[in-house]
């Protein structure tokens, strides 16, 4: 049977504070190896040992089947340089999850907790007691509290086995005889036999997606409970189902035009104008569309919490380990990080978009300057050794008019060897007092200049 890796997503990527300083935000420290992996994955094992002991005979195999390849793909990502241990970042966010823990007297042998590098806003929760939270989750996040409650939510989900359920009514369902009895009956036909089975799965996603919402609203419900038991004040918890609701305009701080207009770069209008992705066949059913949704929406998760604090009103702090000028910090540290991620995954085109966004929230950071200037230069010299399709991601057609990334890669892909040079000196000479030519760079700079 086909892996299916299932994820509690809470959130479907900076801070608002001062300029960083020159240095701000550049983690010395390991994020590489888990240093408990031994006894994590002996962990796991126990785990779904003791979940498969539970199920029918009949469907252990296959169950043992998805955990296990989602316990290894687990396990690979923690040896892989994904995740953040022993730095400011990890141990401030480990130490708001097991605050949670301690004030609900929850047993905290269960769990483990994890920080991806990731810059997409989520936090996910496993069979297991995992729960994992991106870098980019900070990104929206403006108090302790947002971030605690986030946590409950996931926690919840965990309590109530949510994941565990998930897994094995899928495999239930694709086991059934009704199920089965219908795959089969299309395949007897003698046309249209792919359209008919994408139907049938297209309405199994709609009902588990279906159900998977009344999930959210439960996980909702007890996250509530978990979160009223800390010492975390309710003032900032509503208005963080609008921050879910705007992530994506939020994430964004400034655009492609104005950063070339800002750094004079001479620019073309049709790199700002979004292409529609093209279409064949009617279009999705507005009833299956809408419930696609893993989640309710916001507007209506908000009334939720504003009814729940109403009658059980919290009035403590929205920082209890940190406070707003460290949590601005660690915002800061987050979204310098999440973007070296990329670098060192060579995804450069997204990561020249992240330091591009990160210059409009700290202006004058020698780091984020220093970054763009070395990797104009480096795709100037990829141009000219026809290497930059390696580290470019190609353009690609959407119907988001705001999706500056989709512009962006349009702009480099319209960029011939000249106009990188040009580019690049432009930028140079525009930013210099932040960039430092060591003789590396100055060399490879002065080719640039000579061609």
């Amino acid at each position: 049977m086909r892996f299916f890796y299932i994820t509690l997503l809470f959130f479907i990527g900076i801070p608002l504070c001062s300029p960083a300083q020159n240095d701000a935000g550049i983690l010395k420290n390991n994020f590489s190896v888990y240093p408990g992996l031994n006894d994590y994955s002996k962990h796991l094992d126990e785990i779904i040992k003791k979940n498969a002991a539970a199920l029918d005979k009949n469907i252990r195999k296959e169950y043992n089947e998805i955990i296990t390849e989602k316990n290894t793909a687990l396990l690979t990502e923690l040896k892989e340089n994904n995740f953040l241990f022993d730095t400011e970042i990890s141990g401030y966010l480990s130490s708001v999850f097991f605050h949670i823990l301690d004030k609900n007297n929850l047993n905290k042998n269960e769990y483990h907790f994890f920080v991806s590098r990731s810059h997409v806003i989520n936090a996910s929760a496993y069979e297991d007691g995992t729960v994992i939270c991106n870098l980019g989750l900070l990104n929206i996040m403006e108090s302790e509290s947002q971030v605690a409650m986030v946590f409950c939510h996931e926690i919840a989900h965990y309590l109530l086995n949510h994941v565990n359920n998930a897994v094995v009514k899928r495999i239930e369902n694709y086991n059934s005889p009704e199920f089965l009895a219908k795959v089969k009956e299309i395949k007897k036909e003698k046309y249209n036999t792919k359209k008919q089975l994408e139907d049938l799965f297209i309405t199994d996603l709609f009902n588990r997606r279906r159900h998977n919402r009344s999930q959210e609203l439960s996980a909702d419900s007890l996250g509530l409970l978990l979160f009223s038991k800390t010492n975390y004040g309710s003032t900032a918890i509503p208005h963080l189902f609008d921050l879910l609701n705007t992530s994506d305009s939020i994430a964004i701080k400034t655009s492609i035009k104005d950063f070339c207009s800002r750094e004079n770069i001479a620019a073309d209008e049709s790199w700002f104008t979004v292409r529609k992705k093209m279409s064949f066949g009617a279009d999705t059913k507005k009833e299956i569309k809408d419930t696609l949704k893993t989640h309710p929406d916001c507007a209506v998760r908000k009334i939720y919490a504003e009814k729940y604090f109403a009658k059980n009103p919290g009035a403590g702090p929205g920082f209890i380990l940190s406070e707003n000028t460290g949590f601005a910090k660690i915002k800061q540290a987050a979204v310098i990080e999440e973007a070296r991620y990329s670098k060192d995954k060579e995804r450069l085109s997204y990561y020249l978009y992240q330091l591009i966004q990160n210059d409009a929230r700290f202006a004058g950071n020698n780091f984020i300057k220093q970054e763009i200037f070395e990797l104009l230069l480096g795709f100037y010299l990829k141009q000219k050794n026809h290497t930059l399709a390696f580290v470019i991601d190609s353009p690609y057609a959407t119907e988001n008019a705001n999706d500056e990334y989709a512009k962006l890669l349009k702009m480099l892909d319209a960029f011939d060897l000249q106009k990188f040079k040009e580019v690049t000196i432009n930028y140079y000479e525009k930013n210099k007092r932040y960039i430092n030519l060591n003789s590396e760079l100055n060399k490879k700079f002065q080719e640039l200049n000579k061609n």
